[in-house]
């Protein structure tokens, strides 16, 4: 959210010692990210978002369905503005948490608006699996970083990579 919402002055906030400095970024990994509340609902997941105790429930103040104007305002996709910055989204497609639909539909909305995105796909990898690809990932979030922040030419790859295969090919080692 913080990406998508510095040209939004309602949400600065107004406590803090730091009320005069804008919360701009220059770049985000998004690992799994929700991006659009109110699309959650009929998304396969481990979670019934229906139920006013669901984590994104609780976020809004009550029941999704009962809370539709609350929750496009915590959602993402709202703030996506052209002068966003560089976006990588990394989302399994066994994701049962945070529907990997919620990455595609960032992806779209940030493309649609010429936003730099880069997305990664892992296949057959679900929430917190990530972990056992510490190495594929880490170089690509470190690329990622080193071109946005530190301005160094390298290539941002966003290859597919399988999660099960990579897997296998640890376990034979």
């Amino acid at each position: 959210m913080l990406d998508v919402s510095s040209d939004v002055p309602e949400l600065e906030g107004e406590i803090g010692l730091y009320k005069g400095v804008s919360s701009k970024v220059a770049s985000v990994a998004n690992f799994f990210g929700v991006s659009e509340i109110l699309a959650i609902i009929g998304q396969s997941s481990d979670i019934d978002c229906t139920r006013a105790d669901a984590p994104k429930a609780q976020l809004i103040g009550g029941p999704l369905s009962e809370n539709t104007r609350k929750a496009k305002f915590a959602s993402v996709v709202t703030y996506v503005t052209a002068n966003g910055p560089p976006v990588l989204t990394v989302h399994g497609t066994e994701e049962r948490t945070v529907s990997y639909a919620q990455a595609a539909r960032l992806e779209t909305v940030l493309r649609k608006v010429c936003v730099l995105s880069y997305f990664v796909t892992v296949k057959g990898a679900g929430h917190g699996d990530f972990g056992t690809l510490v190495l594929p990932l880490d170089n690509r979030v470190k690329a990622f970083f080193d071109k946005y922040l530190h301005r160094q030419c390298v290539e941002v790859s966003t290859a597919m990579i399988n999660w099960r295969k990579f897997q296998e090919n640890k376990d034979d080692k």
